[in-house]
């Protein structure tokens, strides 16, 4: 699937898809976390204009903590924590956004806390070329973690109309019906 179907339906976007620091070029959007970008030895800001170093901590000091997210990595790999502090000695190896903090609603504050739940909504272009939901799965994290990691992941399928299903799965496809940390019964 990932060798042959992938590839010739994406025609080699998807490789744009892994380049976080390039995510909000093709999104455009405001909804993304994003406070600057590391690009070739510089920073960015969100309008792609080179920053200093002492700006990039101007930027992330209201937050007094940032993600940093590194291009192609994903199930949460190539993701550090650093504090402002921490900032400024910071040795940038390779190209990835910075992000501030982003809190999750307090609706799934009840399923977890500690790391923001995520959702994930898997859509496909059809032949007449409309775009249409095929699924939509919430990826929970466990009390150990500050942010979802594929390798210990509970994942519960939601239905059409947004409710979660009462099974959910975690990294090893063992099922259950409640998040083992929390007790949140799906």
């Amino acid at each position: 699937y990932h060798l042959v179907v992938v590839p010739r339906i994406t025609k080699g976007l998807a490789e744009l898809g892994d380049l976080k620091s390039f995510s909000n070029i093709i999104l455009r959007t405001s909804a993304l976390p994003d406070l600057a970008y590391h690009i070739d030895g510089l920073f960015y800001d969100r309008g792609f204009n080179i920053i200093s170093r002492a700006q990039l901590g101007e930027l992330a000091r209201p937050f007094g903590q940032i993600f940093i997210k590194l291009d192609r990595t994903g199930s949460g790999e190539g993701i550090a924590k650093l504090s402002v502090n921490s900032l400024i000695d910071h040795i940038f190896k390779r190209d990835c956004v910075l992000q501030r903090p982003i809190r999750q609603h307090p609706l799934f504050d009840h399923m977890v806390t500690g790391s923001v739940a995520t959702l994930r909504i898997t859509t496909a272009k059809g032949p007449d070329g409309m775009i249409s939901k095929r699924g939509a799965t919430l990826r929970l994290g466990r009390a150990s973690t500050e942010w979802v990691q594929s390798g210990s992941q509970i994942r519960v399928a939601l239905s059409d109309q947004g409710a979660l299903d009462e099974t959910g799965y975690m990294a090893d496809w063992r099922a259950c019906t409640a998040h083992p940390d929390s007790g949140f019964v799906f």
